[in-house]
């Protein structure tokens, strides 16, 4: 199996992306030393591509760069996908007067997705639809998009995006909600993205979040000392009548954490109930 110790830039890394591509060009491996059966992932994701963007900025990384760079929700430029997605920011909206007001939002979009976003929502309702008809008219996934099958997208959207919302200008807050029992959040990031969320319908026209970033650990070993911060996208509990079942959910939707401890007698002191099973 592939197998890389202490690269001499300082660092690897994985997006679900090929063990190929997990550390600085000079370093990674080479695919042509293994063996072609072992069916490794796809060389590139938008996750590895925006690391590879953010981690050439630094010679140096702090603790604080280091969580930028975790809790990063922006696609790279171009947005990488197996079909050629990009071809909406070439269209002239001007061409198009009752859908150019939405053209322009997707395209003076920033391809980040924080709470407070314009963009993120308009895209994601029009990628999923768009990857829809690619899938449905079996499209040749090597040539770029016919601009009348994006302008269907495009008007899609525009539908959508009215029906339920009455407006197109949708925030992604408005648009894509963190939800257990009766608690609902707004909440970042969109699919492959380096902190990522992955979403299915809801209700009213939002989504809610299904998968993605997930329980967070982060460890700081000192020479005496380990620092750990963990957060659980909802909280330690599965039952709905716990103080626990939805008391984290704040802490993650604003990409922050907790502070967690290894040492016993610490844990003893901050315990709500302590027992033994019998």
């Amino acid at each position: 199996m592939p197998q890389l110790l202490n690269p001499s830039k300082g660092y690897l890394f994985n997006t679900n992306n090929s063990p190929f591509n997990c550390t600085h060009s000079d370093d990674n491996l080479l695919k042509e030393n293994y063996s072609t059966t072992f069916s490794y992932r796809e060389n590139l994701n938008n996750r590895s591509l925006r690391f590879e963007e953010l981690i050439e900025q630094y010679d140096k990384i702090s603790y604080e760069d280091f969580k930028r760079i975790k809790y990063d929700q922006q696609y790279p430029n171009p947005i990488f996908c197996p079909f050629e997605v990009n071809g909406i920011f070439q269209i002239n909206a001007s061409d198009y007067p009752d859908l150019e007001s939405l053209i322009n939002i997707i395209q003076k979009w920033d391809r980040k997705a924080d709470l407070s976003n314009l963009g993120s929502a308009q895209w994601s309702v029009y990628y999923k639809h768009l990857k829809k008809s690619v899938k449905k008219l079996n499209l040749n996934k090597e040539l770029p998009i016919e601009d009348s099958i994006l302008i269907k997208s495009v008007s899609y959207t525009f539908d959508y995006l009215i029906k339920h919302f009455d407006k197109i200008e949708v925030l992604h807050s408005e648009f894509q909600k963190h939800v257990r029992g009766d608690e609902e959040l707004g909440v970042p990031g969109l699919v492959d993205m380096i902190a990522a969320t992955s979403s299915r319908n809801y209700k009213d026209g939002m989504v809610k979040a299904v998968s993605g970033d997930s329980y967070i650990m982060l460890v700081r070993y000192g020479n005496e000392t380990v620092e750990i911060e963990t957060v659980l996208p909802y909280g330690i509990s599965n039952r709905p009548d716990s103080p626990h079942y939805t008391d984290q959910m704040n802490l993650y939707v604003n990409q922050q954490r907790k502070k967690m401890t290894l040492d016993k007698t610490e844990i003893y002191k901050s315990a709500i109930k302590i027992y033994h099973p019998k």
